[in-house]
């Protein structure tokens, strides 16, 4: 394989940078495990630079980094104070929950998500001074003139770390991976917008290639790279095994949502509304049906409740486990997936709706702001459900009619209808996903 210096014909080594892997408690480590995964078996060794900060964030279950030799870099910067200062235990659920020590970071253009949006402050915010300095020191240690180097945002500084080592190691080939975009496209959300686009530019240019989640942040990074290619999530199958053989009947009808709600952008009231419509009719039973939900913003949920009247019908967990999560997901009658849909975020799935699709549970995908195509055309692929609009003046009666055709299912057999196409879900198989990058890295 060419290279800017040389020539480098064959790459035994995968030294991969990255503050978010397994067992840190993060949906952005499970990708970031699966691209170890698959480049691994191409390489002789593979050497893992990662957080401190997970003997205080938490922990997915497994510790599924067994396949790299791990070397977890000192980290003290916000999610250390928030995760460290911040912690009690409750002691009716026995969840973790943030005390409001520090101040949390608004998604709405405030001066504090400027400067974490915005050279140098990213590093500062996330990673932090000690994480760039030893992930630099042990980086070039572990490096070596053929390696593959992987790196992921978020956040910025793993990023920061592998481009100072390929400037020492210029045959070294970069892959430079976007789970998001590294700066909001709008310029409102930076401090000085045309320095942390010339920042980019000079950081993002060095990578061999550049990775992304969704085909709209790969248009968004060719301006910083030309050799901006999309690599789409797939179905987390190392993290969830579920024998669905042995699923019991359930005591009653369940849609589930568990994760972020981004402060209510993120919006179910459709869905609250079209329940509360069924059960007024008569044509479901308020006895038979929950509403439930997992996840750190659950007062949203509870608002939706009460304004439709369905407290009675509604469970709000909280903050569980993944497992726990998971479990509620492989036990659900419906599976709710939600998104905000802008031009830039096109085709974004999210980590949950891989999650969603190994339940082989019916998906009710509910989303805003724009349409989106890649989402309808996964679904003419996989059959995972129904891909509805919050701003289309007939989505209640569309998801009416989608809640009560599965409700019906269960009212005779007491379990989910299963619904997704396995064919289909092939194209999601990571194995399947990375192939077109093995081929461009090690020409298989």
């Amino acid at each position: 394989m060419k290279s800017e210096v040389g020539v480098i014909t064959h790459r035994d080594h995968l030294l991969i940078v990255c503050y978010a892997y397994p067992p840190f408690k993060s949906i952005g480590s499970i990708r970031n495990y699966y691209f170890t995964k698959e480049l691994s078996k191409c390489v002789a060794s593979t050497d893992l630079l990662s957080t401190s900060n997970i003997n205080v964030v938490g922990t997915i279950e497994g510790d599924l980094s067994h396949i790299c030799d791990k070397k977890y870099l000192p980290t003290i910067d916000y999610t250390f104070f928030k995760e460290y200062f911040g912690k009690r235990k409750n002691s009716k659920t026995g969840t973790i929950q943030s005390k409001k020590i520090i101040v949390e970071i608004k998604h709405t253009t405030t001066f504090l998500e400027k400067l974490t949006n915005s050279f140098p402050f990213n590093i500062l915010f996330y990673g932090g001074i000690f994480y760039l300095i030893f992930g630099i020191i042990h980086g070039l240690r572990r490096s070596k003139k053929n390696s593959v180097i992987y790196s992921s945002f978020i956040p910025y500084v793993d990023h920061v770390i592998a481009y100072i080592i390929k400037l020492c190691k210029p045959n070294t080939f970069w892959i430079a991976d976007f789970r998001d975009f590294q700066t909001f496209p709008h310029e409102e959300k930076l401090i000085f917008p045309r320095f942390q686009h010339w920042i980019n530019r000079k950081i993002f240019s060095k990578a061999d290639i550049v990775t992304n989640v969704t085909a709209a942040i790969a248009d968004y990074n060719s301006k910083y790279n030309a050799k901006s290619i999309c690599i789409t999530n797939g179905v987390p199958i190392d993290f969830i095994s579920v024998n669905k053989s042995e699923k019991v009947a359930n005591s009653f009808f369940s849609i589930v949502y568990t994760g972020m709600l981004y402060k209510g952008k993120r919006n179910a009231e459709s869905v609250f509304t079209a329940v509360k419509e069924l059960i007024d009719e008569k044509r479901i039973d308020s006895g038979a049906i929950k509403l439930i939900y997992a996840g750190s913003e659950g007062s949203y949920w509870d608002t939706w409740a009460t304004k439709t009247n369905l407290n009675s019908c509604t469970i709000n967990y909280g903050v569980l486990p993944h497992e726990r999560a998971v479990e509620l997901q492989q036990n659900a009658s419906i599976n709710l997936a939600m998104n905000w849909v802008i031009k830039e975020s096109l085709g974004a799935f999210g980590g949950k709706f891989f999650e969603y699709l190994l339940s082989e549970v019916p998906i009710l995908m509910l989303l805003s702001g724009e349409k989106d195509s890649e989402i309808e055309r996964a679904n003419e692929e996989i059959n995972f459900g129904i891909v509805t609009y919050d701003f289309e003046a007939d989505n209640v009666r569309f998801i009416k009619q989608f809640i009560l055709e599965h409700y019906l299912y269960w009212t005779e057999n007491k379990t989910c209808k299963r619904i997704i196409n396995k064919d289909g879900l092939q194209k999601y198989q990571w194995e399947n996903i990375m192939a077109p990058l093995k081929k461009i890295i090690f020409n298989m």
